[in-house]
């Protein structure tokens, strides 16, 4: 059974992470964040850089308290199980999510886009997770136009183009996806 719909974060959960690009008048940066619940944080997907020199998948583990980022906020979307093991004198998180992002590329327009940008990756990442039932969303397209337009209405959280992630976050369900 799915957590139920909540204002904080839930172990598990998949968020569409919505940022603003430098300045606040500037557009929108959609990425994929899975909490893990490692450091108190977990992990972002996206791709960076830009149609003319190219894009590249960064992905990397980040703890939620302290980390400074043009963020907007979080929009809950679905839930992937994680697996903790000991590896190095530490604990290695994983999950299927880890697999999903890996096996979208980042150097070709998605299929169903016309170009390829942070936005046609991350929704590409969705249609995956909606596939293999991570995600119970009936229209990838429309969830994408929900994360957007809640993003640019609550782009005011973002005072000088930062905001800091920590108890504060502005935290969100989607109103089209199902969490039974």
């Amino acid at each position: 059974m799915e957590p139920a719909p909540s204002e904080t974060f839930v172990v598990g959960g998949i968020y569409l992470a919505m940022f603003v690009l430098g300045s606040v008048d500037a557009g929108l940066y959609m990425a994929i964040y899975h909490h893990t619940g490692q450091n108190g944080g977990g992990k972002r997907h996206g791709i960076v850089g830009s149609t003319e020199s190219g894009w590249v998948l960064a992905s990397r583990n980040i703890s939620l308290r302290g980390f400074t980022q043009s963020l907007v906020g979080l929009m809950r979307i679905g839930s992937c199980s994680v697996q903790a093991k000991e590896k190095n004198a530490g604990m290695e998180y994983a999950s299927e999510m880890d697999n999903i992002v890996k096996d979208v590329k980042s150097d070709k327009v998605p299929k169903d886009f016309t170009e390829l940008n942070c936005i046609s990756w991350t929704l590409t990442v969705v249609k995956e997770c909606v596939t293999k039932g991570l995600v119970k969303c009936g229209d990838v397209e429309a969830l994408g136009l929900e994360a957007l337009t809640w993003a640019e209405e609550n782009r005011h959280v973002v005072d000088g183009g930062f905001s800091s992630w920590g108890d504060d976050i502005l935290v969100t369900d989607s109103t089209l996806c199902n969490f039974d």
